[in-house]
């Protein structure tokens, strides 16, 4: 099907219209005619440059754009000044795979798993597990999930939390017998005398048995007819609205 062609908007001349064209679209010619038109062949050669990977190795492009020194850097970036310790240091090492061999050929169909509990089989993708306190013993043959699921735990336990969350994560998770401290309790003085806590006075300086008696006195009074102004007025309330929202006043903690 040929392309749909309309003038061009310097010379007039046809020009045909692509998916990519303004609504007054301008011929080839009247392009190259521009002053700041530069075409493919004019422009100047790319030169290859020296970068540095962020693995810390300095190469040379090998194209526009290259970042990474090789295929597997791209893939996996590395992080500098972060070196993964060895097989052998990790505990994975030539011992440790002789042990985890020895224990799949001893292996009998159904043992339970130590960490979750459920059978295990020889066909199950299965890991020579570590305890938890000592890396130098083992707890025997485990799931890997339940492996990676415990690692994984104890990695977010060991990591640096937030600031908001670090006498938390101290208190429930690194000791079992630490206790949260108690916040002291702000007293107050009611009209009536009494003390209660500061934390209870959202309706000013009176407590909630004082309230809860006000409370009283609003709904008898409303009961007879009353309006909120007149309400307000005898008890010396503030406005009409108060009045309205202390007839559905409780004291909770008077059972």
């Amino acid at each position: 099907m040929p392309r749909k062609s309309v003038p061009c908007r310097e010379c007039g001349k046809p020009c045909a219209v692509g998916k990519g064209s303004l609504p007054q679209p301008t011929c080839l010619p009247c392009r190259r005619s521009h002053p700041g038109y530069q075409s493919a062949a004019s422009k100047p050669p790319w030169v290859p440059q020296l970068v540095t990977c962020p693995c810390g190795e300095v190469f040379e492009q090998r194209k526009p754009g290259q970042k990474y020194c090789r295929p597997e850097h791209r893939l996996n970036p590395p992080r500098p000044g972060r070196v993964q310790a060895s097989v052998a240091a990790r505990g994975y090492g030539y011992e440790h795979q002789k042990k985890r061999r020895a224990a799949l050929a001893t292996l009998k169909p159904g043992t339970p798993c130590p960490r979750c509990g459920q059978e295990m089989y020889p066909d199950q993708k299965l890991h020579f597990d570590h305890a938890d306190d000592d890396r130098n013993y083992y707890l025997g043959l485990s799931h890997a999930s339940c492996n990676l699921r415990a690692g994984a735990i104890r990695g977010n336990r060991l990591r640096k939390r937030p600031w908001w969350q670090r006498q938390r994560v101290q208190l429930t998770l690194f000791s079992a017998s630490a206790v949260r401290p108690v916040r002291p309790v702000k007293m107050r003085e009611c009209a009536c005398g009494k003390e209660f806590p500061a934390h209870k006075a959202g309706r000013g300086s009176r407590c909630p048995a004082c309230w809860a008696h006000i409370a009283e006195q609003v709904r008898a009074m409303r009961a007879t007819g009353a309006l909120w102004r007149e309400i307000a007025d005898a008890l010396g309330l503030c406005n009409a609205a108060r009045a309205y929202s202390l007839s559905f006043y409780r004291d909770w903690t008077v059972s």
